[in-house]
């Protein structure tokens, strides 16, 4: 991994806000070729029919969630340690961290007489939160970035929506007729090629796209070793013979019997990186 990443490393704001509000905006994260490029893979991959049929969820019909869609393409492997988001996420979450999973989004256009505003609110850890009813605020597992590869720059463009300081909350009251809205929420308005870095536990929603253009966004997610992985790459991908150490770490490739448990500069090379390049960072996760 190059150093040069260490440009974008997490500041004192950014964590701030993140702690804050549970989310963070990453203006041109990607480079607009980059996106135009991803989106040129997703809309191949679609026509040769790759991707999972369309559904209805939360009264969005014909979306597409694909999951596990790291495996699909090799330009999507890139992205799992991309320089602009990547120190992000190690800022806020440390060292001991793999990718656990990932999807890929379309939300196409509806006609535009449908219902305005979100649908459908969850927080993303699921079992995990409530596995553990003891803990009043629940634990920060896990933490997504998406790459919001088309303009979502305005209103009713299939917009992410989320409750900002809702990380630290169990529930939310949503408002009986009033298009499922939520006391404080606010979409996010996001350029083509900017990212999304969010707390698993903020409360968020997806909403009907009015636009003219199918919504385009890949979601990654990142927690603690620990955790189950929800990706898994075909035993041939050729990402699985990839000798960056880092990558094997985010990718789940385990080398050693000791398996997620065992810390270790040759089980956790991010562990290592951060000694050499942040060490005030590195030392704060140890015990």
């Amino acid at each position: 991994m190059d150093a040069d990443c260490l440009r974008h490393a997490l500041t004192a704001n950014e964590h701030e806000a993140f702690e804050r509000d549970g989310y963070l905006r990453v203006e041109g994260a990607l480079s607009p070729d980059h996106a135009a490029n991803l989106v040129a893979v997703i809309d191949r991959l679609h026509r040769n029919g790759r991707l999972v049929a369309p559904e209805t969820y939360a009264g969005v019909t014909n979306r597409v969630q694909h999951l596990n869609a790291v495996g699909l393409d090799p330009a999507f492997v890139d992205l799992i340690d991309h320089p602009t988001t990547f120190p992000k996420v190690w800022g806020i979450l440390g060292w001991n961290i793999f990718l656990h999973q990932t999807h890929l989004m379309l939300t196409p256009p509806e006609p535009s007489d449908g219902p305005r505003g979100p649908g459908g609110w969850h927080q993303d850890n699921g079992r995990r939160t409530l596995d553990m009813p003891e803990i009043e605020i629940p634990a920060r597992l896990s933490l997504k970035v998406g790459y919001f590869l088309t303009d979502v720059s305005r209103r009713d463009m299939g917009n992410f929506w989320v409750v900002p300081g809702s990380h630290r909350r169990r529930s939310i009251e949503v408002k009986p007729g009033d298009g499922g809205l939520v006391p404080g929420a606010e979409p996010v308005l996001l350029r083509a090629g900017d990212a999304l870095v969010f707390d698993a536990r903020v409360w968020h929603s997806g909403s009907s796209n009015y636009s003219e253009t199918t919504r385009k966004v890949l979601f990654f997610a990142y927690g603690y070793r620990w955790l189950h992985s929800d990706n898994v790459l075909p035993p041939d991908h050729e990402a699985q013979s990839t000798t960056d150490p880092i990558r094997r770490q985010l990718l789940d490739i385990i080398d050693t019997p000791a398996g997620r448990m065992a810390i270790s500069d040759e089980t956790v090379p991010l562990r290592a990186w951060l000694t050499k390049h942040q060490p005030q960072l590195a030392a704060r996760y140890e015990y």
